[in-house]
């Protein structure tokens, strides 16, 4: 979903307001923010019975989340 900001109840009705896209652009960025913070915090502190699969996924899509961010965050910057 492109802005999920809209979905939280009430703030529809600020879609296509200078206020709404601000909101709503600090509200992926720091969706972004969290889930990169997320995952560091899984890869550091995996559960001991899901360690090497936690590894494992993490190894095998490295690659892959970090094109993502670099996306989400050209994109950002281009927003500024």
């Amino acid at each position: 979903m492109k802005e999920p900001y809209y979905n939280e109840a009430g703030y529809e009705k600020q879609k296509g307001s200078q206020q709404g896209r601000e909101n709503s652009r600090m509200y992926n960025e720091m969706a972004i923010l969290k889930l990169i913070q997320s995952m560091t915090k899984m890869c550091q502190n995996a559960p001991a019975a899901l360690n090497n699969e936690v590894k494992l996924h993490f190894a095998q899509n490295s690659q892959r989340y970090a094109a993502v961010f670099h996306m989400f965050f050209l994109h950002v910057v281009w927003l500024l």
